[in-house]
């Protein structure tokens, strides 16, 4: 049985009956099982009633729903990487790729991304410097699968994306490790050497049999940007494939938000300034307006550390100004956006 709750009144267990959109952006999809996180996050952001199934009619009128906890998807990530790991290590070993290796992974993203708010903090609790290579890959799928479903693509092209991002960067595997893994700025030739990554892959994933050829051309042009200043080709604007424009957006957040061997990671509102500076000369603007105004949702409720060293709790994302997020820091409540000696300094 359907029933619209007040939010106050909901109950771990209870199940979304229809998809929840916040500030027109996709927050939560229907069948969603809530908990007590999800709940204070909804509250938090000023959802005032949800419609779901109780718990004892959602076994009748959502029989597919399972309940998916953060371990299970911790669990699933760490595997889904140790694959990836595999496969990139026969790659570099002069192997040729074996799709049915990575099928599984493909599956479980075109999943995961099926539950936004579980799926974000597994990928925030697994981030690790020594194993970006392997889970930069699973990362970038998941994140594209996000805008695709914010976007509202279809099932099959949810499914090519995926499978573009997991393929994106197999290309790495011929790479040399000193470049990969270099603590410090890549020197031009060096960064030559980078750069023939996205070749590489491509014709890594030419090779598979029954690959769509459009998803090998992402794969070569995920690179590319919207001014013409991105490679291997130097497309613009229309002329760059419609995947490889998400994937764009999925790689750079990811690699901004990630700690690698040469950087810390920044935290999510640092990333918001970035994409904002580089703006839309050199990602599509549509992509990017769904990717920033849907993300920025999911992190209403989070605990943050201050440059004050003060903790807090974010309350509000106003979505003119994402990158400037309404604190409370015990009984203060602070707008970043107008008190400019605050700032976020860590994502807890």
């Amino acid at each position: 049985m359907m029933k619209t709750v007040n939010v106050f009144e909901c109950r771990p267990g209870y199940i979304l009956a229809e998809d929840l959109y916040l500030n027109n952006c996709l927050v939560l999809p229907q069948e969603t099982v809530l908990t007590e996180v999800l709940i204070k996050k909804l509250a938090n952001a000023g959802v005032p009633s949800l419609k779901v199934y109780l718990p004892s009619a959602a076994a009748q009128e959502t029989p597919s729903s399972t309940t998916r906890t953060l371990p299970d998807f911790q669990q699933e990530y760490e595997d889904n990487a140790n694959v990836l790991k595999d496969v990139l290590s026969d790659l570099a070993a002069g192997r040729k790729l074996e799709i049915n290796r990575v099928s599984g992974v493909f599956d479980a993203v075109y999943t995961q991304i099926q539950h936004n708010y579980t799926l974000m903090d597994c990928i925030n609790s697994m981030r690790s410097a020594d194993v970006y290579t392997y889970t930069h890959s699973l990362n970038v799928a998941l994140y594209a699968g996000l805008i695709g479903k914010w976007l509202r693509l279809s099932e099959q092209e949810l499914q090519d994306i995926i499978q573009v991002g997991v393929l994106h960067d197999m290309g790495k595997a011929k790479t040399p490790q000193e470049i990969l893994n270099k603590k410090g700025k890549l020197t031009p030739e060096e960064f030559e050497v980078m750069k023939k990554h996205s070749t590489l892959g491509f014709w890594i994933v030419k090779e598979v049999p029954g690959l769509k050829q459009d998803i090998c051309n992402a794969v070569l042009t995920h690179h590319e940007r919207i001014d013409g200043h991105g490679y291997p080709f130097g497309l613009k604007g229309k002329d760059i494939p419609f995947y490889a424009k998400i994937v764009a957006v999925a790689d750079v957040y990811d690699a901004l938000t990630s700690e690698r061997v040469y950087k810390k990671r920044i935290t999510p509102f640092d990333t918001f300034i970035e994409f904002q500076e580089l703006g839309y000369d050199h990602f599509d603007p549509q992509i990017l307006f769904v990717f920033l105004q849907n993300i920025a949702n999911y992190y209403t409720g989070a605990k943050v550390r201050m440059n004050t060293g003060e903790v807090g709790e974010i309350t509000s994302i106003l979505p003119y100004n994402i990158s400037k997020p309404i604190v409370r820091i015990n009984d203060k409540v602070i707008d970043l956006a107008m008190e400019p000696d605050y700032h976020i300094e860590e994502m807890l």
